[in-house]
């Protein structure tokens, strides 16, 4: 919607997301086993701090060579971040609770993802799109910031 309504084509829109797909599936492997040898918390902190610059190329426009480098960006993002999360909520998860843990992150995830279609809506209303952009960024660099931080108080003795 907002490529659309800067006046950008729905083809090109559907060209940039075809190609981001692409991207993360050659990054997907890689990221992976990243992951799996360095920890998951290693790259929580990182992957949140990747989404949130991917929302500053939106800030500045939604011209096709501004999108294309948001989507690239937020690629590697949810890259890392479908790689360390489930692997993260696995090793909080005490003995014989994964399941029910792994669980209560899908219910987590389903609602902050609707709840970010309704409150970017009302950021939009507020704002425009480009001080959406903005906040988006600015929170998500934040929680990036306090994921690096606190690191070493999430990942258990042993493990990175």
């Amino acid at each position: 919607m907002y490529a659309t309504q800067g006046g950008m084509a729905e083809g090109t829109v559907g060209l940039l997301l075809g190609v981001s797909g692409l991207w993360l599936v050659l990054l997907a492997l890689p990221m992976s086993a990243r992951v799996e040898r360095q920890g998951p918390f290693r790259w929580l902190g990182p992957a949140a701090l990747c989404a949130g610059a991917s929302y500053l190329f939106l800030a500045w426009g939604g011209d096709v060579l501004r999108v294309s480098a948001a989507l690239a960006v937020f690629s590697v993002a949810e890259a890392l971040f479908s790689s360390a999360v489930p692997t993260a909520v696995s090793r909080l998860a005490p003995p014989g609770a994964r399941g029910a843990y792994q669980g209560a992150w899908n219910m987590v995830i389903a609602l902050a993802v609707g709840s970010a279609l309704v409150l970017g809506g009302l950021a939009r209303d507020a704002t425009g799109w480009p001080g959406a952009w903005l906040l988006f960024s600015a929170l998500t660099l934040l929680a990036g910031l306090g994921l690096v931080l606190a690191r070493p108080w999430f990942a258990p003795r042993g493990q990175p």
